[in-house]
């Protein structure tokens, strides 16, 4: 956060400024965070996906999963 420089502040020691530019990256980021998950809620193919995983994690399916492992080398 740009705010912070070289040690925390309390709310108390922030300006007036500050605490309003701190509030808005805040809601900043609730916003795309919403954003974000109202996109995937609002696509079928990716929530059966989702749907499909979860059920398999449910009924123990681990043949269905890749290893963290394996992912982690890949990205």
């Amino acid at each position: 956060m740009a705010i912070v420089a070289t040690k925390e502040k309390t709310v108390k020691d922030l300006t007036v400024s500050e605490l309003k530019q701190l509030i808005q990256e805040s809601i900043a980021e609730d916003i795309e965070a919403w954003r974000a998950t109202f996109e995937i809620i609002s696509n079928k193919t990716l929530m059966g996906q989702i749907r499909g995983a979860s059920k398999a994690r449910s009924e123990g399916r681990e043949s269905d999963f890749i290893p963290w492992e394996k992912v982690k080398r890949e990205v």
